[in-house]
């Protein structure tokens, strides 16, 4: 009798383990081209960015773009004042209709 609890409780534990170790394959299968994608459309964005275009700030700030240099961007953010910031900071390109 205390043999087949041991090989129960054994058994249980394989199972569990097993299942704990394909959640956690799955889980970084998943993380892995989730991370793909998203580099990938940054990496689109950062060579679409140029002067004049509109953009959106992670923190939904909008401006313009006036001069991109290395990794600072200088942005209108309103007539007549322009700022410094990271490229990566930029989160998409406006469309038009968001514009104004």
């Amino acid at each position: 009798m205390p043999g087949e609890f041991i090989n129960y409780v054994t058994a249980s534990s394989l199972t569990l383990l097993a299942l704990i170790t394909l959640m956690f394959v799955i889980y970084s299968v998943w993380s892995y081209f989730r991370l793909r994608k998203q580099r990938n459309s940054f990496a689109e964005l950062h060579a679409q960015l140029a002067p004049g275009k509109s953009v959106v700030f992670c923190g939904g700030l909008f401006g313009t773009i006036r001069a991109i240099r290395d990794e600072l961007v200088d942005i209108e953010v309103s007539p007549g004042v322009t700022i410094a910031v990271s490229r990566y900071a930029i989160q998409k390109i406006a469309s038009k209709a968001s514009d104004g």
